[in-house]
């Protein structure tokens, strides 16, 4: 199941990287969303998935795209000047210039990873 799990991830960045990028729009952005979660629950990786279902959720309530608050966007794509009319705010960009709740949960998922990992590491490997 994990070779699948990752098959699946590879497509989802597939279409990040060759649809949604350039043309935010919904259906891409559902379709990258539902690969990777799908690609979390064949891999058996639940650490993440609240981080991630966070940030599904702010860009599939924004018709695609994530609005960022806080510093002005000039790049083209799925990031876009957020606006008071945009859909869940608390969950977009808005903090350090970029960074949306989900992207700390995604990174502080990604810290118990490497220090579960750290912690099993055999005793000759070890950092004491």
């Amino acid at each position: 199941m994990k070779v699948i799990g990752l098959g699946v991830l590879f497509l989802a960045l597939a279409v990040r990287l060759a649809w949604w990028e350039y043309w935010p729009l919904l259906l891409p952005c559902c379709l990258f969303w539902f690969t990777i979660v799908t690609a979390m629950v064949l891999i058996k990786n639940w650490f993440y998935l609240p981080g991630i279902l966070c940030n599904a959720v702010a860009t599939i309530a924004n018709d695609g795209v994530m609005p960022v608050y806080g510093t002005e966007v000039t790049s083209v794509g799925i990031h876009v000047q957020g606006t008071p009319d945009m859909n869940l705010q608390f969950l977009c960009d808005r903090f350090f210039g970029g960074t949306s709740l989900g992207d700390f949960l995604v990174f502080g998922a990604l810290c118990i990873f490497f220090i579960t990992k750290l912690r099993t590491l055999p005793k000759h490997l070890a950092v004491n």
